[in-house]
């Protein structure tokens, strides 16, 4: 997906991704500027075919939360 989400996801209000391997598979972590962003960049179907052609299981769960706290280290010289 990364080739549509790098087009389409910044114009949605997308800050960062991050994705690790787990155990029991996978964990991504999206970073928004807004729920509403989220939602609407998941509505195009250009998205949900690169997320079809991925070959990637659709999300098991979604947990949102509105109180987020961001350090990065790289910039905070």
């Amino acid at each position: 997906m990364d080739p549509v989400v790098n087009q389409i996801a910044p114009e949605y209000g997308a800050i960062t991704s991050i994705t690790a391997r787990k155990a029991d598979g996978l964990i991504t972590i999206n970073i928004w500027e807004s729920i509403e962003g989220a939602q609407a960049f998941t509505q195009r179907p250009e998205v949900q075919q690169a997320q079809a052609r991925s070959g990637l299981p659709k999300p098991a769960t979604f947990e949102r939360y509105t109180e987020v706290y961001i350090e990065n280290y790289r910039q905070a010289k």
